[in-house]
């Protein structure tokens, strides 16, 4: 006796998620200046690619929480330099105040990473500057 095929809803929605990102590509192609019949078989032609390259595993696609974590530490780390209180912080974003000070730290490391990377910048471009007139 043979198994019956599974034909679950998970199936389903891989198949209609593979359709929904053919659709996507072929606008995404037409808007570059691919028309018609083309834009088409460069999606399917990348999906084919895709379901052979990662058929059968579970892809996760992110939905930007560390972009939204990044810019709430941002908006925390503003405030906390203006002078609010932690525990106030605390209380406005729903968070313990041990993971307000985390979000603090990481908001001054980042700041302080970008501030140092733009003074590296700087001095390269003088560096070169210097170079050209002497």
């Amino acid at each position: 006796m043979s198994k019956p095929r599974r034909t679950g809803r998970a199936s389903i929605k891989s198949c209609e998620l593979l359709a929904f990102m053919a659709e996507v590509l072929t606008d995404m192609v037409k808007r570059c200046g691919i028309e018609g019949q083309k834009a088409s078989e460069v999606a399917v032609e990348t999906m084919l690619r895709l379901r052979t390259e990662f058929g059968g595993q579970q892809l996760y696609f992110p939905q930007g929480a560390m972009q939204r974590n990044d810019e709430k530490a941002d908006a925390i780390y503003d405030k906390f330099m203006k002078g609010s209180p932690i525990e106030e912080l605390a209380a406005e974003f729903g968070h313990s105040i041990q993971w307000i000070y985390s979000l603090i730290a990481d908001a001054r490391y980042r700041k302080k990473a970008q501030r140092e990377a733009e003074r590296e910048a700087e001095l390269a471009k003088e560096h070169e500057r210097w170079k050209r007139e002497n």
